[in-house]
């Protein structure tokens, strides 16, 4: 199965858990049946590619709504985390050939519970943090943890394992920069 890597493959994880037919933290039906329905009449060769840039944007979105507006803040879905660029990236180099398997593994998550179940086993439990309002933060950050793929790959993971187990309200982990 050809993948986007393990921190952009987490971003398009959580976006699809997200979407209106899982958990309903965003709108989006990308990879839902609404999207398999509509998505191949628009684009015909890239329909799950779409389907897919259409989850993870609808998250960004919603991501940038409910956190603070600093440029200190880590999340899954934007800068300064190489993740999120790393899976729109991935996404569109796949719109011109290559493996769709990864994509086609999370339409077929039927339930809220097969996407967490999932989720869990590429990330591990959920790590604890302070719950501030609708969001988590999980801790600081320094700097250079943002520039060694090793590291930016773990703080993907822990940010993504903090979407297990969430119920219908999202509560947007985060860290913030040292």
């Amino acid at each position: 199965m050809s993948t986007g890597g393990e921190p952009a493959n987490l971003v398009i994880a959580v976006a699809r858990l997200g979407e209106a037919d899982l958990a309903g933290w965003w709108r989006s039906h990308g990879l839902d049946g609404v999207g398999e329905y509509v998505l191949p009449d628009l684009f015909p060769r890239t329909a799950a590619m779409a389907g897919a840039e259409l989850a993870v944007l609808s998250a960004a979105k919603r991501h940038r709504d409910a956190l603070p507006d600093r440029d200190d803040v880590v999340h899954l879905f934007g800068e300064p985390l190489p993740a999120f660029g790393q899976a729109l990236a991935w996404l569109a180099e796949l719109k011109t050939g290559g493996d769709a398997s990864f994509l086609d593994e999370l339409r077929g998550w039927s339930s809220v519970h097969n996407g967490h179940e999932s989720l869990a086993r590429m990330t591990g439990a959920p790590p604890t943090g302070e719950r501030i309002g609708a969001t988590l933060r999980l801790g600081k950050l320094p700097i250079v943890a943002l520039h060694d793929p090793a590291q930016t790959a773990t703080i993907a993971r822990t940010l993504a394992a903090s979407y297990v187990d969430q119920g219908d309200e999202l509560v947007v982990p985060y860290f913030d920069l040292a």
